[in-house]
């Protein structure tokens, strides 16, 4: 396999594995924890939300990984400027 398929396929694999994890701690961990304070607060379900509250956060959190995924594999893909 050629040098410049193997760094293409490198940097590909990289910034997706990288954006995925990005992407699951912010959705989880972040965007998660705001969602069920705010739901909690609101509403004052604590842990069990119902069906729609769990699939909110699901929803959002399946948004922030590609979103993250998208930006990730963009930037490792940039090309580098030569100073």
């Amino acid at each position: 396999m050629p040098e410049k398929t193997k760094t293409f396929l490198t940097k590909k694999i990289t910034g997706a594995v990288l954006g995925i994890a990005i992407g699951l701690f912010v959705g989880v961990f972040i965007l998660g924890t705001v969602i069920r304070i705010i739901f909690s607060s609101i509403f004052g379900w604590g842990d069990s939300a119902p069906i729609w509250g769990i699939w909110t956060e699901g929803m959002l959190t399946a948004a922030v990984t590609v979103a993250s995924l998208y930006f990730s594999v963009k930037w490792f893909m940039a090309p580098k400027k030569e100073s």
